[in-house]
């Protein structure tokens, strides 16, 4: 794999990032971010991976670095039906970065990826309901809600909600022209 970067602009400050594969030796730095209570409850993780789950023949993860080369977070796509050219999609960001951009960027590079490099047609993922910046932010990439999973998570003692979102290849390239060609957006809240 190779690495993939990018850069925007975000209230006059240049937030730029660069993907890497997953190796080893970023295991501990993911093994921290999942350690966050929020991030937990966002994905629902019960207990920490081992490194080797990030070795399947079905997943792609790679680390988020920022310009200063910190580990910011990391991006995957997972359950790769090559068959059906499709993928899942999961971001983390570790959260002390939260809310700089880096979210967005990650999941371009990965979209890029994902319809480029590997051919893929259609990326999906589930949020939480009361997720709400997160929906926000796979709105403001081009993500689209496809329907709603009820009762699917029980956080906070109680049944959620989970919205069904996905992007497809003509809808990212159609996105991609428009950035191209012009169109300017920001990375800001």
């Amino acid at each position: 794999m190779v690495e993939k970067n990018s850069e925007f602009w975000e209230e006059e400050r240049l937030v730029s990032v660069r993907l890497l594969p997953m190796q080893e030796k970023y295991f501990s730095a993911v093994l921290k971010m999942l350690e966050d209570p929020k991030t937990r409850e966002m994905l629902g993780v019960v207990k920490l991976p081992r490194y080797e789950s990030f070795k399947k023949d079905d997943v792609l993860n790679y680390i988020i670095f920022n310009q200063q080369d910190e580990i910011v977070g990391k991006v995957e796509l997972f359950e790769i039906s090559w068959r059906n050219r499709r993928a899942q999609l999961s971001v983390i960001i570790d959260p002390e970065y939260r809310g700089q951009g880096y979210a967005n960027l990650g999941i371009r590079k990965i979209l890029d990826i994902g319809f480029g490099d590997l051919g893929l047609h259609r990326i999906w993922l589930r949020v939480l309901e009361y997720n709400h910046s997160a929906i926000e932010l796979y709105k403001k990439i081009g993500f689209k809600v496809e329907g709603r999973c009820r009762d699917q998570s029980f956080r906070r003692g109680k049944f959620w909600d989970q919205l069904q979102m996905s992007i497809l290849a003509p809808d990212w390239l159609e996105i991609k022209v428009e950035e191209e060609s012009g169109t300017v957006y920001f990375l800001g809240k």
